[in-house]
């Protein structure tokens, strides 16, 4: 938007909302009144999906210090505000500009200003299918959970992310996404929030064996803040046998074999996390090979000792799921914050219950420093 423009936008902005003062629009011809005014100056945009985030709240602090009864009446216009959004107004008029169209990427997007993000990895047990229903209970899951970047396996099928993504964005939690489709009905993508950059999705050659029952490791380029790291999302082998056992081996040997090449060339973090499918103590030589030439701290053995992320029918529970760090150069992690997130508690619910309705894994959730680069 042209900077000429502006003055005569704001005014137009102001001009309409106080006309209508006694007769209070909807939010949605609030937005029109947006919109058209946008017009009207001859500025470039059609829909709120075309202003930056400055203009945002340029247009809006406008509005609400302009008299006190405009303030009141844009306060009326907003009745079905979340009351878990800090900062209302600013933070409904981003999200109807994220909901209308992916905002422009540009040089100037909004930066994130905190200075620790909080990573979660988490399985939504996809064997067999995610209902609808299902699908709503692991939205409210989610919303709880709110971390920064969200790792999920065994999404089934392939359009249950973006149902997530819509029904967390309703509830005034909004996250892009990225997903590449496997050869099979389990898919790996990662949700993430506005300010956090992901680029360069791939899957990794061979991780899944050449065998296309099996997930190949899903790797993404990420920044929150300062923080850049390699996200490996793993969903590897199941089964207790020892040939499930040997064919985990043989996964982890790619992995591991591929994380070791990387560091040797790149100081970059290298976060590793999802359904591993391997105990700590009892698949000892999975974990050999997957940290690769011992390159990555697996901080869900050592932190989360006697804790359980798997929840089995008979009631029983395990730690199957994983998350570790490179070992050398990775100084972003906050020590002992990796905790499993006792969501079914957060979501009101006994363990069997949160198993039959939303998932029957428990997500990890970690917190890392992002103020400065550490590399």
């Amino acid at each position: 938007m042209k900077s000429a423009h502006i003055p005569v936008l704001l005014a137009l902005i102001g001009l309409a909302l106080i006309s209508v003062y006694t007769n209070p629009p909807t939010y949605a011809q609030l937005i029109d009144g947006f919109a058209t005014a946008g017009k009207q100056a001859e500025a470039p945009l059609v829909s709120l999906s075309n202003l930056r985030p400055s203009e945002h709240e340029q247009l809006w602090s406008h509005a609400i210090e302009n008299p006190a009864s405009v303030k009141e009446n844009l306060q009326a216009t907003l009745p079905s505000c979340n009351s878990d959004l800090s900062g209302c107004e600013h933070n409904q008029l981003k999200l109807v500009a994220l909901r209308e169209g992916k905002r422009k990427k540009e040089d100037d997007t909004i930066q994130f200003q905190h200075t620790t993000a909080k990573i979660a990895a988490w399985n939504l047990a996809g064997f067999g299918g995610i209902s609808d229903k299902r699908v709503e209970q692991q939205v409210k899951g989610l919303a709880l959970l709110d971390a920064e970047i969200v790792a999920l396996v065994e999404i089934n099928p392939f359009s249950v992310l973006e149902q997530l993504k819509e029904g967390l964005g309703k509830k005034g939690v909004v996250y892009e996404s990225v997903i590449l489709e496997q050869e099979n009905a389990f898919h790996i993508g990662v949700l993430f929030k506005d300010g956090v950059v992901a680029e360069n999705p791939r899957l990794l050659p061979g991780s899944d064996l050449n065998k296309p029952e099996r997930r190949k490791a899903f790797l993404v380029d990420m920044k929150v803040g300062a923080f850049d790291f390699l996200l490996i999302v793993v969903h590897l082998k199941s089964g207790r046998d020892s040939e499930e056992q040997k064919i985990r081996d043989e996964q982890a040997k790619v992995i591991g074999s591929f994380i070791t090449n990387r560091r040797r060339d790149d100081r970059e973090d290298i976060l590793l996390v999802g359904d591993f499918n391997m105990i700590p103590g009892q698949d000892v030589s999975n974990f050999h090979h997957l940290g690769g030439d011992d390159r990555m701290d697996f901080l869900s053995t050592w932190d989360l000792q006697d804790r359980y992320s798997h929840i089995l029918e008979a009631g029983r529970a395990n730690l199957l799921d994983g998350f570790a760090i490179s070992r050398t150069f990775s100084t972003e992690y906050i020590r002992g914050s990796l905790r499993v997130f006792p969501m079914h508690w957060a979501m009101n619910m006994g363990r069997e219950k949160f198993r039959k309705e939303v998932s029957d894994h428990l997500p990890f959730v970690a917190s890392f420093r992002i103020d400065r680069s550490r590399d």
